[in-house]
């Protein structure tokens, strides 16, 4: 029954999916090209942002094993990789909750997240959500005293709109370069 999975996932069948999960589906269980890739169903799930899907398969209840959010696949993207080509903020932000270290991992190409985001969906807002997360985590957003929290709200939002433009700058002098 597991080789249902993937046209279930792609078809939204969430009832189909929890019917599967009841009887101890394994969520990391391998689906694509015959499994050779790694890619799990939570995997394709976060891909095509289907968020309800991924939220059924990361849902932690007994008897069930819980998703590997860390797994790579063969080409080392994680889930957060995945969830960054489906361009729902929605989606990366779901798996960001779960496992935020994982936009700092890259993948085979040496790709973060956010760069896959980058070439898959660049009028997107997931590049921007990835990008702001990435200087939270190196602590250049919130860190010292402009950040503290009696800054005025005026005063973060001006960091963050520097942090944006900065980001954006960059951004153009990699793709010249």
């Amino acid at each position: 029954e597991l080789s249902k999975l993937p046209r279930l996932i792609a078809a939204d069948d969430q009832a189909e999916i929890q019917r599967l999960l009841q009887h101890c589906a394994d969520p990391n269980h391998l689906i694509g090209s015959g499994g050779s890739d790694g890619e799990t169903a939570a995997m394709q799930a976060a891909a095509l942002g289907k968020r309800q899907v991924l939220a059924l398969l990361m849902a932690n209840s007994w008897p069930r094993p819980r998703v590997q959010i860390d797994r790579e696949d063969s080409s080392g993207n994680n889930l957060l990789h995945y969830a960054a080509r489906s361009c729902d903020p929605g989606t990366v932000e779901d798996v960001l909750r779960r496992d935020s270290s994982l936009a700092a991992k890259r993948n085979a190409e040496g790709k973060e997240p956010a760069q896959v985001a980058a070439s898959s969906c660049p009028t997107s807002d997931v590049y921007r959500l990835l990008r702001i997360h990435q200087g939270e985590r190196f602590g250049t957003l919130w860190s010292g005293t402009a950040m503290a929290a009696d800054t005025p709200a005026v005063a973060r939002a001006d960091l963050l709109h520097d942090l944006l433009q900065a980001i954006d700058d960059d951004d153009a002098i990699a793709t010249r370069n």
